[in-house]
Parts: C-alpha cells; structure tokens; sequence
C-alpha cells in the first residue's frame, strides 16, 4: 500500500510538471512527463533513487547526457529501460545545479546605480557565472549595453522593462568578485560543463548559446581550474584576495612606505588551448608561474588571480621601481624556451599613490592590466602617471614572439569607469 502511495503521488508529481512548466515551453518534457506519470515501470525505477533525485529535470537530463536527446516517448523509454543501472547510477551522482547568467539582466539596473566600485560575493555561485554582470550585453528594449572588453565575444541578454525600470546607462565597475559553493561547478572541466548545458530544455537553443558564450567568457576570467590542477612545488601558490591586500596595506601604513600590485594576463590564452589543447596550455602556466616565483624578490608575493591571470605584490616598491619590476617579468616571460612562444599583458597600480585601500587598488591594478590588452597586449600599463614619468629603456626590451610590439604606458586612471549617480 505504501508502495503504491508513493508511486501515485510522484505521477501527480510528473503531471504538474508537464502542466505546469513544461507546457508552452518544452513540448518533449511535456510529452516525456506526461508518459513518466502513467508508465508505472519507470516510476518504479524512479522510487528506488532518494526523494530528491526523482525530480523530472535530473531524469531527462542525465537521460539525455547518457542516452542522447529523444525524439519522442518511445525512444525515451526504450533508453531508459535498457541503461535502467547506468542511469540510476547517473542520478545519483548529479544533481540539478543550474547557473543562469541572464539574471544579471535583472540585476544590472541595481548594481549600475550603487556607488562605484563594486565587490561582488555570490552565495551559491555554482560556476560563477552571474559575478561577470560587467562583462556581458544587455538588451534593454531601446538599444544595447555592451561591455568594452570584448576579448571574448559577449552573450547579450535580453530583459522586459517597464516604464518603471531605471534602465542603466553604463556598466558597474567591479573591482573585485568571489563566490562561495559547496559544490562548485568546475569549468576546466569539461564533463562538468556538459552537465551544465544539457540541463538546459532541449528547445532552448538561444538560452544554451548565450550559456555558452558566458562560459567563455568565465574560463578567462575566473579563478577555476588553477585550484585543483595548477599548484606545484616552486609556483604561485596564493590566491590574489582582498585581505592579502589588506594585510599589506596595514603593514604599509604601519611603516609608512608604499607598495605595489602587478597583475599580468597571459595573451590569447584561450587561442592557445584550443589550438595547442589543455595540457600545453596548463603546462605555460606553469611556465609563467614558476619564472615569477624565481623571478620576484624573495619578501614579494605571487599569487593566482584567474584562469590565466597572475599577481606579484611588491612589498616597500614604489610607482617607477613596480614598472621596471614589471617590464623585466613580461619580458623574462616573452623569453622564455618553450614549446608555445607566449606574452603577458600586465597592469601596476600602487598604494597609496592610485588607490586608498584593498579593493580598489586591485581593481586599479586590474583595469590597467585591461588597458595594455586594449592597447595591442605584450605591454605594462601603470595606473597612473608617477613623478617623473614612466620609462623602460628600449634597448632593454627583447623581440617579442609574433608581431606583438612590446610597450609600457601611463594613465590607465583615465579609463576607469566613473561612479552613476
């Protein structure tokens, strides 16, 4: 009698579903959903899985992810009936963790009116794709919000306003972002992200491609793979925090002196796993890491900051001194003996001279490091213009690899976003 409660009401269970959010649409969940709730066979497969992992969307996922997408009910229950252990065994090992960076659409309007810079924290990130608010397209109705960084072409999410809506004019300007996961969904890995997009319905193409170019975006831009993969003996074994910051900010008022924060990016680090694949790319990270470890001064601190991106905070160094510290990393970096020749464009920013506090100088330091990239890349980039000028001799600057030309520059201060009001 149990038995039969159970499998009565997980059958109401599928049938709201098909009513309720499949109808209008997914007409193949519908169809599946509606054939789930009177095939008493499959609902007693589903009944030998824990409560939770009976829901309709982690059935027809990790069926599709196993089985390929059907056409039909048929083909569907044919599959489920023939991988009946492998699919239990799926299901149990997934789970319905989504990440939908369209959100920011509806977040963006709040965001972009609070005072400038921002620091972001997610709770609940899941592959922390809605903590790039700043780095995709907006369609508002009324014409298109785009971000300037365009290394990786942005999705562009479309949002229905009111008269209401205070649609925003510019992007927030986001200094710092870190999200928090139990189970982080991991986008180096590719098996976790094919779970990612097979959980979008299968007619939603236009949602799955905008998911996509959001990923693309994520792998170059936050800190993922380097946490599981990339620490070895000799490398940046630190991650770049507002609190490493912090603590050198305390030191530097403590003693009066100045510091500063190198940010370096490797150049078309994405062009080069694809062409070159994954183990190459991580391996030239390692390469990078390993020539800034050795190359730092021994009280300096490396540490990882994204996907592809680095960080040296340079302890009692002043604005001409971080410069030439720079320069001389990016050109060891553009020299060094390896399978792949690889650049780095860098960004300096120091306190107290650019930035009162933590937050800030890193996003001084960051947005310098996106104006050398805007600026043709294989550069450094200060924040701001030190007494006296920036200089690099040209006689010491190496031939970089391809036809990169190699350049230090000033005034990054300038292109900072501005707050809104």
């Amino acid at each position: 009698m149990q038995q039969q409660d159970e499998r009565a009401r997980l059958s109401a269970a599928y049938r709201r579903f098909a009513a309720d959010e499949a109808r209008g649409r997914s007409p193949l969940y519908e169809e599946l959903a509606r054939g789930v709730a009177a095939d008493s066979e499959i609902l007693d497969f589903l009944l030998a899985l824990p409560r939770p992992k009976r829901q309709p969307n982690l059935l027809f996922a990790a069926a599709r992810s196993l089985l390929g997408t059907p056409d039909g009910w048929n083909r569907f229950r044919r599959g489920v009936m023939q991988r009946k252990d492998a699919l239990h065994a799926l299901m149990l090992m997934r789970s319905t963790q989504t990440n939908e960076p369209g959100r920011c659409a509806a977040l963006l309007p709040v965001l972009a009116r609070l005072p400038q810079p921002l620091a972001l924290l997610e709770v609940g990130a899941s592959a922390g794709l809605c903590l790039l608010p700043d780095r995709y397209g907006y369609d508002y109705g009324g014409g298109r919000l785009m971000s300037a960084r365009r290394d990786v072409e942005p999705p562009i999410f479309p949002c229905a306003v009111n008269a209401a809506t205070p649609i925003p004019e510019a992007l927030p300007s986001i200094a710092w972002r870190a999200g928090l996961d139990l189970e982080p969904v991991d986008i180096a890995d590719r098996n976790q992200v094919a779970w990612l997009e097979t959980l979008v319905w299968p007619e939603q193409t236009d949602r799955l491609t905008r998911l996509r170019a959001a990923l693309d975006i994520a792998a170059t831009r936050l800190p993922q793979r380097p946490f599981r993969r990339m620490v070895h003996e000799g490398e940046a074994r630190n991650l770049l925090t507002p609190e490493l910051i912090e603590a050198e900010v305390e030191r530097s008022r403590r003693h009066g002196h100045t510091f500063a924060v190198v940010m370096l990016d490797v150049d078309h680090f994405k062009k080069l796993n694809d062409i070159h694949g994954h183990q190459t790319g991580d391996e030239l990270l390692r390469q990078v890491a390993r020539i800034l470890a050795g190359h730092s001064r021994e009280f300096d601190t490396t540490a990882r900051y994204g996907g592809e991106e680095f960080a040296v905070i340079l302890p009692s160094c002043g604005p001409t001194e971080s410069v030439e510290i720079a320069e001389r990393l990016r050109r060891l970096i553009g020299e060094a003996d390896s399978a792949v020749a690889v650049t780095v464009s860098v960004g300096v920013a120091t306190f107290p001279g650019d930035a009162p506090d933590a937050v800030t100088l890193i996003g001084a330091a960051d947005m310098a490091l996106y104006e050398s990239k805007r600026a043709g890349r294989n550069r450094v980039t200060a924040a701001s213009t030190p007494p006296g000028g920036v200089s690099a001799p040209a006689a010491e600057h190496a031939a970089p690899p391809g036809n990169a030309s190699p350049a230090v520059s000033a005034g990054a201060a300038d292109w900072l976003p501005t707050p809104i009001t």
